[in-house]
Formats: structure tokens, sequence, C-alpha cells
């Protein structure tokens, strides 16, 4: 089973620097993401995706006039095996509980083909393309929507 754990100790910490990917073209690497939500630590929160005891992702959480997820990525040995749908249903979970605001939103490029398939998968819609950039793709995620494609 699946759980969002916050970066918050250095047991945690010790996990994401062992949490390898090839290629940081659309995402940077564990560490990277562990920085931004340090330095953004006012609304940015890193969280590790474990699977039992095992990080198997990382992803940075937003709040702030809706839900928002930064960053994020599954480790390369980790990829194809469902851990990316799993992680993004435990968010709508935990957003949905939290019921601050109605909206996920992500900002994902748009040569990024498995992120776009991924976050279609789990019932985001690209919204529009960013205003300072056309090649990324603001896609969201209704919380108020019933729908949800099978695994």
């Amino acid at each position: 089973m699946i759980q969002l754990l916050p970066i918050d100790s250095e047991e945690r910490l010790g996990h994401c620097e062992s949490l390898r990917r090839k290629s940081t073209r659309f995402v940077g690497g564990a560490m990277w993401l562990v920085g931004l939500a340090y330095i953004h630590r006012d609304g940015v929160n890193a969280y590790g995706v474990y699977d039992g005891e095992t990080l198997v992702g990382l992803m940075l959480l937003f709040e702030r006039t809706k839900y928002g997820i930064a960053e994020f990525f599954i480790g390369d040995k980790y990829q194809r095996r469902g851990y990316g749908y799993a992680a993004m249903q435990a968010v709508i979970a935990r957003f949905r509980a939290e019921a601050k605001f109605p909206v996920i939103s992500v900002i994902v490029h748009g040569a990024n083909k498995p992120a776009l398939a991924l976050y279609e998968k789990c019932g985001f819609a690209v919204t529009a393309a960013a205003d300072w950039d056309s090649n990324f793709k603001i896609m969201e995620y209704r919380l108020d929507q019933t729908y949800q494609k099978e695994a």
C-alpha cells in the first residue's frame, strides 16, 4: 500500500539520497526536490512515496488558493509498476479529505508524454497553456468529480 510521508527527518532524508533518476529533463533529482521544499518551506512540502518501508518516489505539494503538485517523480527502478497512479490516487484522496479547495493543479511540459498520460488517466484535464511558455500545460483535477479510470 502506498503512503505519502513527509520528508521531515534525517532518516527519510537519507532514503532520498538513494533514489536515482537517469533523466532530469522535466523534474530534478531527489535532493534537488528536497532543497526546493526547504527553500520554499513556507508553502511547499516534500513527501516521499513509500511502498512499505521503501521510498519509490518524491513529490512536492502545496496549498495556496488551490492544491498543487509542484514536482513529482518515481525513481527509475520503480517505474512502470503502477506507483505513479497509486501516488496520484493518494494525493487526490488526501486533498479530497481535507476539502480546503476544489481543485488540484499541476503544470506539465507538453513533451513529457508519460506524465501527461498519467495525469489524464487519473482524471486531470488540460485547462490552459502556461502564459509564460505555451509548451507547458496547466492540468487540473476537480475534487468534486466522481469519475476515476481503472488502474
